[in-house]
């Protein structure tokens, strides 16, 4: 199991600490005094991870950075390990005023541009696992699938007009897997997981009331659906022949048809599972910023009602900001099965 940082905020180490690279040059004592608010969205899935930055140039003397710029940001406490948050490419730059201010905003770098790309490719049946290396390889990207998706059979799959990325997507929704890249890796796996980019267990990380300053907990109809029905067409019989996930009591169904009964199936189930994810969510705004989290990683609620205690949480986004409100981390949670098949 992978080890997170002890992160003990004691009065002497409330002071944030950051470091911050532009092109490899280290600017964090030029920018120190300069930083009116910096913001780390931490994404789950395909939608990338972006840094923002505002920076006060009343006096002119910032240099305007080209757009393709590389930043690398760390981030922590004093007297604590800093957490390398990851570089990120410069994609918007704005200078406004008075006063003058300087905003980037960037992109995770590990986010190919190339994957946005639509195109028509058909794939003949193949593995899971076999489809994400032949995408990871042509983005070159190291790959990981997790085990209990790697050697689930595939039919026919047609890209048409549509991106790698999309194409990512709709694999994952059929499969209940999480689709992202993290550190040059293409991840592909079970929603919940809780595992690290090399495919190491995260340990929990408890939350207690007195963490944070505003919490959010919500609990949706959806805990009502008992089943999820999908359908594929027997060519033979000329019909629709529908398949159930769980049980009919009440039951929501699939629109798409699929093409045959295992492909109905997996998707049913899928959905299902998603579904009794998604009714209980749980978000926290913590008062002093935890820079190690980030998406997947296992939450233990404390001290707050006991349905929320009792739940076992997993971090769908984390945003890490720092400004005038202190420095800070948000996180949003759903809730996580017990067992990820």
């Amino acid at each position: 199991m992978i080890e997170l940082p002890d992160f003990q905020i004691t009065a002497s180490s409330r002071t944030p600490t950051w470091q911050l690279f532009i092109d490899d040059k280290d600017v964090t004592a030029e920018l120190s005094t300069r930083i009116i608010n910096l913001s780390l969205v931490d994404n789950r899935g395909f939608e990338a991870d972006t840094l923002s930055l505002t920076l006060d140039d009343t006096d002119g003397a910032i240099p305007l950075p080209e757009r393709g710029a590389k930043l690398r940001l760390a981030l922590g406490w004093r007297g604590t390990p800093m957490i390398n948050k990851g570089c990120y490419i410069v994609d918007t730059i704005e200078h406004s005023g008075a006063p003058d201010n300087l905003s980037l905003s960037a992109k995770s770098a590990d986010f190919r541009e190339s994957l946005l790309e639509r195109k028509s490719v058909s794939y003949p049946s193949q593995t899971i696992a076999e489809l994400i290396k032949t995408i990871a390889e042509k983005h070159h990207l190291q790959y990981r699938v997790s085990d209990g998706l790697a050697n689930i059979k595939l039919t026919h799959k047609i890209q048409s007009n549509e991106s790698d990325a999309n194409l990512l997507t709709r694999l994952a929704e059929e499969h209940d897997a999480i689709g992202t890249i993290k550190n040059d890796t293409l991840l592909f796996i079970r929603a919940g997981e809780a595992k690290s980019a090399s495919g190491q267990p995260l340990p929990a990380v408890t939350i207690t009331r007195t963490s944070g300053d505003q919490h959010r907990y919500s609990l949706s109809e959806r805990e009502k659906v008992t089943g999820v029905k999908a359908y594929y067409r027997d060519v033979g019989k000329k019909k629709k022949v529908w398949v159930l996930a769980g049980n009919k009591e009440k039951t929501t169904s699939l629109k798409k048809a699929f093409p045959n009964k295992d492909s109905a199936q997996t998707a049913a189930d899928a959905e299902l599972k998603r579904l009794q994810r998604g009714v209980a969510t749980f978000s926290i705004r913590l008062a002093f910023a935890m820079p190690h989290l980030f998406p997947e990683t296992p939450i233990r609620a404390q001290g707050f009602k006991p349905k929320i205690d009792h739940t076992d949480w997993i971090i769908t986004k984390a945003t890490h900001e720092l400004g005038d409100s202190g420095f800070i981390t948000g996180i949003e949670c759903e809730r996580r099965q017990k067992k990820v098949l």
